[in-house]
């Protein structure tokens, strides 16, 4: 290729692509010898960037199981707060309730107890 330096991009076993053979089909075509170079070194810089590639797509996929694993769990122990706070809340409303019914019933023994005093004629 054109210089020393841009060759170790085309060692990447990624991309399956050949920027060497694909400058020779250039040079046959017509394309002068530099011209191919650059060709095929602009062509493989635009595939290497933006192709996904299986390795791409499996690191994906294991980040993703990892997110949802993690989604999981989260999920697990919402519930598992979720019914302790209904727990505690059924506890509290069984101690309001059950303090409401004795406030009534000593309110109503007391009128009960009080009242025949008051409407004495």
């Amino acid at each position: 290729m054109a210089s020393q330096s841009r060759k170790h991009e085309f060692s990447s076993n990624v991309v399956p692509f050949d920027p060497l053979r694909y400058a020779k089909q250039l040079e046959e075509a017509g394309f002068t010898r530099e011209q191919a170079e650059v060709q095929a070194e602009t062509f493989f810089g635009i595939v290497n960037e933006n192709l996904v590639t299986k390795r791409d797509l499996k690191e994906l996929e294991n980040k993703l199981a990892l997110e949802i694993e993690n989604v999981r769990r989260d999920i697990k122990e919402l519930e598992s707060n979720t019914k302790i706070q209904m727990e505690v809340l059924r506890r509290d409303l069984k101690i309001w309730f059950g303090s409401m019914l004795v406030t009534v019933i000593v309110a109503f023994s007391t009128l009960l107890t009080v009242l025949p005093h008051l409407i004495r004629p």
